[in-house]
């Protein structure tokens, strides 16, 4: 397949659904969502929503960020996670109210999450109750799985050496981007989360680093990285 040309340096990922991404030509929404531990038929699941915008591979400074009341019970061991209560969300929108907004904040960009198959599951949960038509999984990236391509390459490109963790707190560390704090507060996850993925596309890796990889290893079977002049 051949590249499309861009005028910056850009990490192009060709994914398993074969829909390539160009991630510093395109507008993303980095986004973290928390859910209050249940996934009831019926009822919803979100207690907050945070969303980052990154337009070549820099935060823009526009984001969205709700708490919303699920009208439900939140899991006591989901909210020692997130530190949200039933009693904290009850004054809070529903997401009914939410909804729009978000969907509108988030318009056709592809999203880009450090745990993507859970954050997808959550969002296309909610939105059903609403008979709205959730986002496919085309529409999503993992953090998680870009961090993994990148050690696979070279475990020495980030702050600490050693296999890259999976945990936002280890590799934002490890990229040495900024702090997570003790509970999981959805935009500040979402900044930090954006902050990762800008600090990865800065990495100076060459295309056959990630030559003949599986879906199921990472994101897709090839990733390529131009490096020209910016503009």
């Amino acid at each position: 397949m051949v590249m499309p040309e861009t005028n910056c340096r850009g990490v192009w990922i060709l994914d398993g659904e074969e829909r390539m991404y160009g991630l510093f030509t395109q507008r993303l929404v980095v986004i973290d969502i928390e859910g209050r531990g249940y996934l009831d038929q019926g009822r919803f699941s979100i207690c907050e929503i945070g969303c980052v915008e990154v337009e070549k591979g820099r935060l823009t400074g526009g984001t969205l960020h709700c708490r919303i009341n699920p009208q439900a019970k939140v899991n006591p061991h989901a909210g020692r996670i997130h530190g949200l209560t039933a009693r904290i969300l009850e004054d809070c929108p529903t997401f009914e109210k939410v909804a729009t907004p978000l969907m509108d904040f988030i318009g056709d960009s592809v999203l880009v999450a450090h745990g993507a198959a859970s954050d997808r599951i959550l969002l296309n949960h909610d939105l059903a109750l609403l008979g709205r038509t959730g986002l496919p999984k085309s529409r999503f990236l993992c953090m998680t799985k870009i961090a993994r391509m990148v050690d696979r390459y070279d475990r020495n490109m980030v702050s600490a050496p050693g296999k890259m963790q999976i945990s936002l707190k280890d590799l934002s560390r490890q990229l040495g981007v900024g702090k997570q704090g003790d509970t999981h507060d959805a935009l500040g996850d979402a900044t930090l989360s954006a902050l990762c993925l800008s600090r990865i596309l800065e990495l100076d890796i060459p295309q056959e680093a990630f030559s003949g990889l599986s879906g199921k290893q990472g994101l897709g079977s090839r990733v390529a990285t131009h490096n020209v002049n910016r503009t």
